[in-house]
């Protein structure tokens, strides 16, 4: 039995320095991808920005993958106000963690 075998145009967006690794790993999976990033890196095509690369060629792309970088996530809420109630997370079970 012949199996059929699709081709995915993939633009790998590399948003920060830290997420080559990632991108590269990406690679193996997606070999006709190539990897963009606004910085000058070898092995990467140069573009100016990652949004106006979107935008003007969104139609020549099948996927876009975007790569940054999550050590500077911080999560941030809003402080209590007085007598309100801490209420902690539950899990699917309800119990507490």
């Amino acid at each position: 039995m012949k199996t059929e075998t699709f081709h995915i145009k993939t633009a790998i967006m590399l948003v920060s320095e830290t997420g080559m690794a990632s991108a590269r790993l990406l690679l193996k999976e997606f070999p006709e991808a190539e990897i963009f990033t606004p910085r000058y890196e070898s092995g990467c095509t140069h573009i100016e920005s990652t949004g106006s690369f979107t935008v003007k060629n969104f139609n020549r792309y099948d996927a876009f993958i975007f790569i940054g970088s999550l050590r500077h996530l911080r999560t941030f809420h809003r402080p209590l106000r007085e007598g309100q109630v801490h209420r902690p997370c539950r899990n699917l079970r309800g119990q507490h963690r």
